[in-house]
C-alpha cells in the first residue's frame, strides 16, 4: 500500500518549480512600479524605498 505522505512528497517534487516561478515573478514585480523607479533615480536607497512604499501609496491621489 502507498503511504499518504509518499503521495504528497511527489506531488511536491514535481510542482515545486511552478511554484518557485510563481513567487520569484510576484516579488519581482513591485520593482518596476512608478514610485520604485522614481526612488531610485532620486537615488535613494533599498532601506528607504522599502520603508516609503507604504506612505506612498497612501498619500498619493487615486486615479
Amino acid at each position: 500500500m502507498i503511504r499518504p505522505e509518499a503521495i504528497a512528497d511527489a506531488i511536491g517534487i514535481v510542482t515545486w518549480p511552478t511554484i518557485v516561478r510563481l513567487l520569484r515573478a510576484e516579488t519581482r514585480a513591485p520593482s518596476s512600479k512608478d514610485f520604485i523607479v522614481t526612488a531610485r533615480g532620486m537615488d535613494y536607497d533599498h532601506a528607504r524605498i522599502i520603508l516609503a512604499k507604504p506612505c506612498c501609496r497612501s498619500s498619493s491621489p487615486s486615479r
